[in-house]
């Protein structure tokens, strides 16, 4: 976490800092020595939440990588399944003469977007 985040939590605790000091309703907490159990253990709440939503978001973005990964796969599989064209249809380079598809080309293409 960094620490505009944690000021940022701290302020929603209803803390403030004035200089190194951090102050609430009146009260001065020195080096944190100074219990405040209430607005403290709702400052630690929010950190965890805070810490919660990143674990989430970073196990999300994970899947949908992961899944992504699988589908492209197996889309380059399928290319590579697909069957050959026949002689008279192909340009130069095994592909389509009239669209240029051509399924190794079309499937190493798709792979390369998984090592990006």
């Amino acid at each position: 976490m960094k620490q505009d985040e944690i000021i940022k939590l701290a302020r929603e605790a209803g803390f403030s800092i004035d200089g190194n000091s951090w102050i609430h309703a009146g009260a001065v907490l020195v080096d944190g020595r100074k219990s405040i159990d209430e607005h403290l253990k709702r400052f630690a709440n929010l950190i965890a939440a805070h810490k919660a939503e990143v674990a989430l978001a970073e196990a999300y973005r994970c899947g949908v990588e992961a899944g992504a990964a699988v589908e492209r796969e197996a889309i380059a599989q399928m290319f590579e399944a697909s069957p050959e064209l026949v002689r008279f249809a192909q340009n130069d380079q095994g592909g389509c003469i009239i669209c240029g598809l051509n399924p190794k080309i079309a499937a190493k293409a798709i792979r390369a977007r998984s090592q990006a």
